[in-house]
């Protein structure tokens, strides 16, 4: 069994900018519980010697994936001119985080 404990929850209400009733809480942690239980099934299983399609088809990645190179950028005007606020040459975009403690 994992060790998921009440303090796990809180750290990830507060991580994760929520707040949860009691009914939420029992129902969130049950849910993670198991999700963290299957995990660690997972995590026995030995694939030491199980082939992946990422490690025997290398070549073939290599032939497939083109070079992540940038083509036809608009100039900053030509963006700046498609955005609705901004300020000194960049986008302005509301606020979604206020100071610690401090909601929105």
């Amino acid at each position: 069994m994992s060790d998921f404990t009440e303090d796990t929850l809180r750290y990830l209400e507060k991580l994760s900018c929520i707040q949860c009733d009691p009914e939420e809480e029992e129902k969130i942690a049950r849910s993670l519980k198991k999700i963290l239980d299957y995990v660690e099934q997972l995590d026995e299983i030995d694939t030491k010697d199980i082939p992946t399609f990422w490690s025997d088809n290398l070549s073939f990645t290599r032939q497939t994936l083109r070079d992540d190179l940038p083509k036809n950028l608009l100039d900053h005007d030509t963006y700046l001119d498609n955005v609705s606020e901004k300020t000194a040459g960049m986008i302005r975009v509301p606020t979604i985080l206020g100071p610690k403690g401090e909601e929105q």
